[in-house]
Parts: C-alpha cells; sequence; structure tokens
C-alpha cells in the first residue's frame, strides 16, 4: 500500500523538477539571445557568435548558407562594414526544450535595419533556431532566417 502511495508523488516531484530545469533552461536561451542581440548591435562579431558551436550554420533570410563559426565570422565583419548598416533584432516568440534537456527549438521575429542620410531599409521575417546543450553550455547549431518583407534600396536587386 505503502508503494503504490509513493509512486504518484515520485511522479509529482519528477515532473516539477523537469518544468523548472526546462524553465531555467528557456530564461538561460533568452537570456544569450538577448546578448547576442546586443553584440549586433555593437557589431561585436565575437560578441554574436561567442554562444554558437564551431560548426554553426546560418541560412540568411536573403544571403543563402554560411557553415562554419570563421565563415560566419567574416560574413559578419563584411555586413558591419557596410556604413549603412545598423543591426539585426531576433525577437523570440516561443523557446521549446526537448524531453531530455540536450536541445531546444526556438523560433521568433527577426528584423534588419539600414539607414542612409536620405532613406532607410527594413527586412523582415520569422527565423528558427536549433539550440544544443554541451557541458552544460547552450549553443545554437543553426538558425533559419526567412524574408518576409523588404523595404527600401537594401531591396532592389
Amino acid at each position: 500500500m505503502r508503494r503504490r502511495c509513493l509512486i504518484p508523488v515520485a511522479l509529482a516531484v519528477f515532473a516539477c523538477t523537469s518544468v523548472m530545469a526546462a524553465e531555467g533552461d528557456v530564461a538561460a536561451i533568452l537570456s544569450l539571445r538577448a546578448d547576442s542581440n546586443a553584440g549586433l548591435l555593437a557589431h561585436d562579431v565575437d560578441r554574436v557568435l561567442r554562444h554558437t558551436s564551431d560548426d554553426f550554420i546560418l541560412v540568411g533570410g536573403a544571403s543563402g548558407g554560411h557553415v562554419g563559426r570563421s565563415v560566419i565570422h567574416d560574413y559578419f565583419l563584411k555586413g558591419f562594414a557596410e556604413p549603412s548598416f545598423v543591426t539585426y533584432v531576433r525577437t523570440p516568440d516561443q523557446v521549446t526544450i526537448s524531453e531530455t534537456g540536450d536541445r531546444a527549438a526556438e523560433r521568433g521575429k527577426w528584423q534588419g535595419i539600414w539607414r542612409t542620410p536620405k532613406s532607410g531599409s527594413l527586412m523582415s521575417g520569422e527565423y528558427f533556431a536549433h539550440w544544443v546543450k554541451k557541458d552544460g553550455a547552450w549553443l545554437t547549431l543553426a538558425e533559419v532566417y526567412v524574408t518576409l518583407h523588404c523595404s527600401g534600396l537594401i531591396c532592389a536587386p
């Protein structure tokens, strides 16, 4: 009889512990995203890529695919050198942690902003990020951006 009472209690404790761990992981990923956004605004490539895996994959909204942190490092340096480039901003809508706690999916909206003395450009859409937990730290394995809106000179072919 006592065992039957302990099983539901053990399951409830496990479920609560899992939910609290997932909430902590979601908060950690949101904090890392905010740090990466701050790096974009500061045009600090190392900060942008601080929380990415060595084999990080980026599929840009208009630029195509880029593989490897060093390749993407150079891609961002080139973009930051563009005088009209202001920043990219990613705004997460949802972060889901896997049942095993070692992977996460992030979905949200993104914007790219460019300004010149006479005009501005805006590119925006939705994104998906694949996170992995390695040695207790969350790293982005891949990010895919889909451009759904573009206005201004940056959009000209």
